[in-house]
């Protein structure tokens, strides 16, 4: 008789660490976005000096805020060396740590999957609805005609403007 019961312990055991476990969740299907509050604060914690609009954004002849950031505007002098360029086919190795700036306009899932043609998708702009907030307030900002600030550029991949 000890043997049935020794044996229902364990399998009542096994099912409760089973039950325990924390499922290991799927990759995101969509880039996290970039919060410019968010950026900021961390830049004043870390004692930094302020970051100009300029270090990150390409203006137009207008003035006008054109394209969007790409690897050259984050890595380097900011967030160390960019990611290596990798054969198509193969699984990009991202750092547990770099996987957060990554995955600011890179969705997870496109992360992990074995790379395909081409660059990776971006959705853009992935900002965070607390973005308007910085220099002239939500209620301003969207007061404001899109075209006095930002220049239409052709979709790219991904959707964007």
């Amino acid at each position: 008789m000890a043997a049935p019961a020794a044996w229902a312990l364990r399998l009542l055991v096994l099912a409760a660490l089973v039950v325990a476990a924390p499922a290991r969740a799927q990759p995101a299907a969509v880039a996290a976005g970039f919060d410019h509050n968010v950026h900021t604060r961390d830049v004043d914690v870390a004692g930094q000096p302020a970051i100009a609009c300029v270090r990150c954004h390409a203006l137009g002849r207008t003035g006008a805020l054109v394209g969007r950031p790409d690897h050259a505007a984050c890595y380097g002098a900011c967030h160390g060396p960019p990611p290596a360029r990798i054969a198509r086919g193969a699984t990009l190795a991202v750092a547990p740590e770099a996987l957060r700036l990554c995955t600011t306009c890179h969705a997870e899932a496109e992360l992990v999957a074995p790379r395909g043609r081409g660059p990776l998708a971006v959705g853009f702009p992935p900002y965070a609805p607390t973005d308007f907030a910085l220099t002239l307030g939500h209620q301003r900002h969207a007061a404001v005609a899109c075209g006095a600030c930002h220049a239409r550029t052709a979709p790219e991949r991904g959707g964007g403007r």
